[in-house]
């Protein structure tokens, strides 16, 4: 990790509970590092109105003074550079794993710091404690006071919403429930793996704090029917396997519109045998005999669906594998995230 982090002239660190909210500028926050020695981070997570730390419980007034960073004259700044003297909570926090940009070189010679060899080491364990242990690291290293500002976006860009693991390393009081909710109880909130945040909603509620306790979920439309799928199998000398492979995917129901086998000038049986298969959503037809990636493009053109699922021609769908996948790719596609899925289970 510390070579990975040595290699690249900046690192933006984020984890799995940070959700950006409004646009960060990554290129404008790096410039603004390569520009300023004396800047060691921009936290992604900061902004004038955070004026509560939840890890400690205290209020954490943000700094009286603000430099403009850049932007253009007459618009709105992006970014806001200050001086840690003085501050407390979250804006003393200078290692920062929640949005936090730092140059590579600073990053690796804090890890490098952090994990020395030797048994029993977990100061890198989990991120609480990478985050702890790198802002000793800091301090032990002269990089605070060699670098003692750091940077924000002028507006909220960046909010933690905590439903992972920190309630299990560090006492942080972010919800208002008494007793705090348990792991397994936040772990339910995300159990939907197709459920999604309304950013919107995170964006235009006020927080006078980087830990949120909100939980906004997406409101869910109502599932459309599964598209019908196109399976696409290539085989060449597969007579052993290959009507395995097709039934498997026969098996998968009514979301199987046809079965594409594309038979790259097999000597053996295997023509034969997908042919013996009655049922007519099954097709074989002959390639041009020039190996698998030209008989897979061959066989996408005959698809006829808008969905094609590839099988290789020894493997076998596990039932309900496709159903699954199908209505995964579905919904992202439906989303604009994805353009194709894969996944395995035999």
């Amino acid at each position: 990790l510390a070579i990975a982090l040595a290699d690249a002239e900046f690192v933006w660190f984020l984890v799995d509970d940070a959700l950006v909210v409004e646009s960060f500028d990554v290129v404008a926050a790096a410039t603004a590092l390569r520009r300023d020695d004396c800047l060691l981070a921009v936290h992604a997570r900061l902004h004038p109105g955070v004026t509560w730390c939840h890890p400690q419980d205290a209020p954490c007034a943000p700094p009286a003074v603000f430099d403009v960073v850049g932007g253009d004259v007459g618009k709105a700044p992006a970014l806001l550079a200050f001086d840690r003297s003085g501050l407390s909570g979250d804006w003393s926090y200078a290692w920062d794993l929640a949005g936090g940009l730092y140059r590579g070189t600073d990053a690796s010679a804090v890890v490098r710091d952090i994990v020395r060899p030797g048994p029993g080491n977990d100061a890198a364990a989990h991120p609480n404690r990478l985050e702890a242990n790198g802002n000793a690291a800091l301090r032990r290293l002269g990089l605070t006071s060699q670098r003692p500002r750091s940077a924000c976006p002028a507006v909220k860009a960046l909010v933690i919403v905590t439903v992972n693991r920190v309630q299990d390393v560090y006492s942080a009081p972010v919800y208002d429930a008494t007793p705090a909710p348990s792991l397994d109880a936040l772990d339910a909130l995300v159990d939907d793996a197709a459920a999604d945040l309304d950013v919107a909603m995170y964006a235009k509620t006020s927080h006078d704090s980087a830990h949120v306790g909100d939980w906004f979920p997406s409101p869910q439309e109502r599932p459309s029917k599964p598209p019908r799928v196109s399976v696409l199998i290539a085989a060449k000398n597969e007579e052993a396997t290959i009507v395995d492979a097709v039934r498997s995917a026969l098996d998968e129901g009514d979301i199987v519109e046809e079965v594409v086998v594309i038979d790259d000038h097999s000597t053996d049986g295997t023509r034969a045998a997908v042919a013996a298969i009655d049922d007519a959503r099954v097709r074989v037809l002959e390639s041009s005999g020039h190996g698998l990636a030209e008989a897979l493009n061959f066989g996408l053109k005959m698809c006829s669906c808008d969905v094609v699922a590839r099988l290789d021609a020894d493997d076998v769908f596990a039932a309900g594998q496709l159903n699954r996948h199908v209505a995964r790719f579905a919904d992202l596609r439906r989303r604009g995230r994805v353009a194709a899925c894969g996944g395995a289970a035999v």
